[in-house]
């Protein structure tokens, strides 16, 4: 097992360079659930680090997703599945360039909040050989439950780093099952593509899951509805937007519980969409 990578990791190091040397070189960290997240949600970011030589990004993606649909060989929940879709996260890792770690825990490890909690002490291990400036991960507000336990982990994980590793600048949540353009936008960060045809080639590694859905399609169409209907008083600027929830004052304020957050995000959402309509509706006396 190379140094810095929890025990059954499966590590992805696709300039050959030694891991700890990758950890401390990262610039983003993303802490995902599922083997394609990586690439099919944060396919912009991956694509942008991919292009910049001052960026570096490292994936964790913690299941081995074996819970999916399965395809002729490897059914659902089988020892096939999860191999088979290890393999196509190596294929894709290897297209963009960035470094995996696959630590192949199942998703009932993640939604089970005394198993997960024994997850935080591989991660802090990890990332604390890290320096990165962001991390990202899945929205709090994504209806994916495993992709919220996933969240919550690397909460917690940032949260418990020692005191000597310098905390990131910034914590994202990036869109998954489920859109955020319906939140206000200052909880909103943009993480525009560069327009080139890196995402759908590393997206489409995943032929297992593009059996059942067009993940691919889905996704190329929700960045370029994003760059589209995302300003409505300015020309497109990017062919290709993803969104993030700002979950950094969450780092700011460690007291702070992800639902009072929430609470908090949900409702400027909403208060900003009632004054847009007060502000136009004509009142009669």
């Amino acid at each position: 097992m190379p140094p810095g990578a929890p025990p059954n990791t499966t590590v992805v190091v696709p300039d050959g360079r030694p891991l700890d040397q990758v950890l401390v070189d990262a610039t983003d960290v993303a802490v995902v659930a599922h083997p394609d997240d990586l690439e099919l949600l944060l396919g912009t970011v991956v694509a942008t680090c991919a292009a910049d030589a001052e960026r570096s990004l490292v994936g964790i993606v913690c299941t081995d997703g074996a819970g999916s649909v399965g395809v002729d060989g490897a059914p659902t929940g089988s020892q096939e599945l999860a191999a088979l879709r290890a393999t196509e996260q190596r294929a894709a890792a290897e297209l963009g360039g960035h470094t995996v770690l696959m630590l192949g825990h199942s998703s009932a490890t993640m939604l089970d909040p005394a198993r997960r909690s024994a997850v935080v002490d591989d991660l802090v291990a990890v990332m604390g050989s890290c320096r990165p400036a962001t991390v990202h991960t899945h929205a709090l507000v994504d209806r994916h439950a495993t992709h919220v336990a996933v969240a919550l982990l690397t909460i917690d994980t940032v949260r418990a780093l020692p005191s000597t590793t310098p905390p990131p600048t910034s914590l994202l949540g990036i869109e998954g099952w489920s859109s955020l353009d319906w939140l206000a936008d200052s909880d909103l960060v943009e993480l525009p593509g560069r327009n080139d045809d890196l995402t759908i080639r590393m997206a489409r590694c995943f032929t297992s899951q593009l059996t059942h859905k067009r993940y691919d399609l889905a996704m190329q169409g929700r960045w370029r509805a994003n760059a589209t209907f995302r300003h409505h008083d300015a020309p497109d600027d990017v062919a290709e937007l993803a969104l993030a929830l700002d979950m950094t004052p969450l780092l700011a304020d460690p007291d702070l519980a992800p639902a009072e957050f929430l609470g908090t995000v949900t409702a400027r959402a909403r208060r900003t969409v009632a004054e847009q309509v007060s502000t136009l509706t004509h009142h009669h006396t």
